[in-house]
This record gives C-alpha cells, sequence and structure tokens, in this order.
C-alpha cells in the first residue's frame, strides 16, 4: 500500500518538499491542507505539479480551513477522512508549513493513526523526525535520499530555467575542459594583464572623446575589428531571422539589434585602435565568473560536502516568459535553500541593487534563500587604479550585511593595507567559502 504525506500549503512550500521526499515512494499520496488564502493564491499548485511530474506522487483532493490558527477546527475536518487513511501502511505530516498552532491540529486529527512527524531545518541542513507522539526526543537526520533539484525547486514557486546552452550543471560530475582550459586566477601575470586591459578600456569609454559619434565601418573592414566567432554569430543571427515568410515584426527587430550591436563594436574596436588602447583579450566578467566555477568545483570535489545537492552555472530564471533573476553560481543545498555566489569583476554594486537582486532571488527561491557577492582581491595589486573601485564594492557589501567572498590569487598575502587601516583580512577565495556554508553542514 501507499505511504500518505501530510502538508500545509503556503507561500514558501518549498520547505515542504525535502523532508516529504526523503521518505516518498513512487505512487504515494500527498493530502494538502489549504487555508482560504492558500486556495484563492494558488499555492500548492507548483508543488503539486513538481510531486506529480518529477517524482510520480498522487495529489488528493485537498482539506479546506478557514483558519489555520484553529488546531479544533482541522482536527475536525482530517478526522471527517480518518476512515480512508487507515489504508496507509504509513502516515507523515510535514510540519513546516502553517501557522504556530497549526501542528497541534494536524497531530489532534491524526493521532489514532500514530503519524510520524517531519520538521526541516534551515541551519544545519537536516530535518528531525518525531515517531508516535512529541514525547520523546527527536531523531536528527541529514538528507541522504531525495533528488530535489534547482528545476524543482523553481516549478515549486511557477519559475523556470531559461533554455540556454549556457546553463551548466556544475555540480557533481567532471569539469568541462573548456571551463578548465582559461588561465584567469591561474597565471598571474595572464590574469592582471586582463585587469590592466579592461582598465585601460573603461577609462577610454569615460573620455569625452570616446563619447561622439562614430563613423560606420565598412563591411568589407568588418574582419579587421570584429573576431571570426563574433562575426559568425550575427551571420546565425540573420539567417535564423529571414526563415519565415513573411518575416515577423519581431524578426526584423532582432535582425536590426544585431546589426547594431555588430555595427558598434565595430566601431569601438577601430576607435580603440586608432587611440592606441589594447583591445582586451576577453570579456573580464565571464572569464571571471568561469574562474569562480573551477575554483568552486574544486572545492567541492576536494570536501565533497554532503549537505550540498548540486551546483550550477549560468542559471537564468524566468516566470512564464520574464526573465526574473539570473544565477551566476548557485548552490542548491540539501535542504531546498538556494544559496547564489553573484561575481562582481568589476563595476561597483549600490546597496539598493544588491538588494534588489537577493529579494529576486527569493522570490525564485525561497525566503530562506541567500546570496554572497565574490570580486577580486588581488592583495599584491592595491596601487592599480583597477583596486581602488573592487575595495568600494567589497566596503558597500560588507556594509550591506551579505557576505562577501574574495577571489584570490595562488600564495597572495592574507592582508593587505589600505587608506588609514594597516591591515585589511584576506582570507582565501575556499576559506571565506567555507566559513559561509558550513553553518548548514
Amino acid at each position: 500500500m501507499p505511504q500518505l504525506f501530510v502538508a500545509v500549503a503556503t507561500g514558501q512550500n518549498v520547505a515542504n518538499l525535502p523532508p516529504l521526499l526523503e521518505f516518498a515512494n513512487r505512487g504515494d499520496h500527498v493530502l494538502w491542507i489549504e487555508s482560504r488564502e492558500a486556495k484563492k493564491n494558488g499555492w500548492s499548485e507548483g508543488a503539486r505539479s513538481v510531486l506529480e511530474n518529477s517524482f510520480h506522487l498522487t495529489n488528493l483532493s485537498a482539506v479546506e480551513i478557514d483558519d489555520l490558527n484553529d488546531p479544533a477546527q482541522l482536527a475536525e475536518r482530517l478526522r471527517a477522512r480518518t476512515t480512508t487513511f487507515k489504508k496507509y501502511d504509513h502516515v507523515f505530516t510535514i510540519l513546516n508549513g502553517g501557522n504556530k498552532l497549526t501542528p497541534i491540529g494536524l497531530l489532534l486529527g491524526l493521532k489514532d493513526l500514530q503519524p510520524v512527524g517531519l520538521y526541516g531545518e534551515d541551519q544545519p541542513a537536516v530535518f528531525r523526525v518525531f515517531r508516535g507522539s512529541f514525547v520523546n526526543p527527536p531523531e536528527i537526520r541529514p538528507y541522504t535520499r531525495h533528488q530535489l533539484d534547482l528545476p524543482d525547486i523553481l516549478a515549486a514557486t511557477g519559475h523556470h530555467l531559461g533554455s540556454s546552452s549556457k546553463v551548466i550543471r556544475l555540480w557533481p560530475g567532471t569539469l568541462s575542459h573548456e571551463l578548465n582550459a582559461e588561465r584567469y586566477g591561474i597565471d598571474v601575470p595572464a590574469t592582471i594583464a586582463l585587469h590592466l586591459q579592461h582598465s585601460a578600456y573603461r577609462q577610454w569609454k569615460d573620455d569625452e572623446a570616446s563619447n561622439q559619434l562614430l563613423e560606420p565601418v565598412a563591411f568589407d573592414e568588418l574582419p579587421r575589428f570584429i573576431s571570426s566567432d563574433r562575426l559568425q554569430n550575427w551571420r546565425s543571427t540573420i539567417r535564423q531571422c529571414t526563415k519565415s515568410d513573411p518575416i515577423m515584426p519581431q524578426e526584423y527587430a532582432a535582425a536590426y539589434h544585431a546589426t547594431n550591436n555588430l555595427s558598434n563594436t565595430a566601431q569601438r574596436a577601430r576607435a580603440l585602435k586608432l587611440a592606441g588602447v589594447p583591445i582586451p583579450d576577453m570579456k573580464l566578467g565571464n572569464t571571471f565568473e568561469r574562474a569562480i566555477a573551477r575554483r568552486t568545483h574544486a572545492w567541492l570535489e576536494a570536501t565533497k560536502p554532503t549537505f550540498i545537492q548540486s551546483v550550477w552555472l549560468n542559471a537564468v530564471v524566468f516566470r512564464a516568459v520574464q526573465n526574473v533573476v539570473e544565477l551566476d553560481v548557485v548552490f542548491v543545498l540539501k535542504n531546498g535553500i538556494l544559496w547564489h555566489l553573484e561575481c562582481k569583476s568589476s563595476k561597483e554594486a549600490t546597496k539598493k541593487d544588491l538588494d534588489a537582486r537577493l529579494l529576486n532571488l527569493q522570490t525564485a527561491g525561497s525566503r530562506l534563500a541567500r546570496m554572497a557577492i565574490c570580486a577580486p582581491v588581488f592583495a599584491n595589486y592595491v596601487q592599480e587604479a583597477w583596486f581602488a573601485p573592487l575595495q568600494a564594492m567589497r566596503e558597500t557589501v560588507e556594509r550591506s550585511r551579505l557576505p562577501f567572498i574574495p577571489f584570490t590569487l595562488p600564495n597572495q598575502p592574507t592582508s593587505y593595507p589600505w587608506g588609514d587601516q594597516p591591515a585589511v583580512l584576506c582570507p582565501t577565495f575556499e576559506e571565506a567559502l567555507e566559513k559561509e556554508l558550513k553553518r548548514y553542514a
């Protein structure tokens, strides 16, 4: 016979799923308790879909209740269906949802069935098992069985991953050759050279002369200033936009923007060449994200943390067709919490921007989702012009009370002087990452 799981629909349904799925088998049944507010807002719809489509469980018709803080009413509604519950081998109650008094109603209504209570903790990423009643101490156990992952968590909140091929499930698994090939963060001279190139480029962009209207570059001169890959991407876009007959307005728009971007890139490249400013070898932001991915993967392989389900790179999250948030390196913890490592390679971050990013992350995951900021902190290069904006960003992040994770070079000093501070502490990337995540261990 199947097992029965009783869960309370809430605006944070992700918390219900890990303890439920830790014990569930294919074909088990789930009974949702729904308040008027939960039913009106469809709070259980995403979780129901995940349980049915991803894990092949069966959702029963819900128990509807007016007030989740009325244990007597909830117990009465449950007892009215008790006879149908006796067929189950085991009955579990998920204690994460509802208000403070809701679990009392669950236990009173189901006490004849001797339900097992399950409660998922936030920190650490474990769950509690209450057998029979609350008379005996709970079992505190780590998650070892469930397969809840990022696509399911997003689906439970009404979101989904974008279809871009750039989305990578970084861990568990082997690091791809493309990610492993770059030398940023490993080859120190090449790393510093890239920062110098981008610093000179930004200075040129900020110069008043560079903002003047530039003459278009002739088509046959494009290969002098545009890489072959960039040209090939433009050709692919144009071919894709002209496949249909008639051509749709959005296809004209895509072709226009692709061509305009190509033209602007060529104009900037020519102006840089005339000004004697070296064109950066590669994009700093994307290169930095991939370097963090490599270091993260190496740390995960070395430590094998059991409280982490998976780690993803370049996860673009949508609600319907709207882009909600872009996650650079996101950790999926075993208790369903998302922990995002936002990568900042050069630009300063305002508190308003950080607050907005955290809010979008919590909308896509849950209110328990957390975010840390990672930026380069190269202690031997504090005298470089590009170091000051990064230090300013670090100070902004730390004032906002978000965790700051320094991306460090091999064997660099563990502190550096700045302003009137003789020593600003700078642990290694791995040390800082482990310190922030160990609370979930």
